[in-house]
């Protein structure tokens, strides 16, 4: 990991953040919690390398949290379980994105905090990541 780590440790911060942003749909103070342990183990003083210089060039994902992940695990469970009434009745993968996905403005806000504050996104998966778990 190297010089980057505390880079790492402020993308990492950034990106549980925003997916609690991006969850609620709203920036409101009132809808936040505090994340329990924002700096991972390894960032620790002895790993210190200094400051970043901004002309290196780093590639990060940020993977927002789904609208409703209990109801997805229970989907998953009822499809795949025999006896069940929705057993094999699978949905499309535009159902399940259109039902579990982060919505429009939960990307459209993220992207906005991203670049205002001086990140450049360079593209949006919508699903994805929610591709990957079904």
């Amino acid at each position: 990991m190297g010089r980057f780590q505390g880079w790492a440790a402020f993308v990492c911060a950034v990106a549980i953040a925003l997916s609690s942003i991006a969850s609620t749909g709203t920036a409101h103070a009132a809808t936040r919690s505090p994340i329990a342990s924002p700096r991972p183990a390894w960032a620790t003083a002895a790993n210190r390398v200094g400051a970043f210089d901004g002309r290196t060039r780093i590639a990060v994902r940020i993977y927002l949290q789904l609208r409703d992940r209990a109801g997805l695990d229970a989907v998953a469970a009822a499809v795949s379980t025999p006896g069940s009434a929705q057993y094999r009745q699978f949905l499309t993968t535009a159902q399940v994105r259109d039902r579990y996905a982060p919505t429009a403005q939960n990307v459209a806000a993220v992207r906005s905090w991203l670049t205002a504050n001086g990140l450049r996104v360079t593209g949006v998966p919508i699903g994805a990541a929610l591709l990957q778990y079904v």
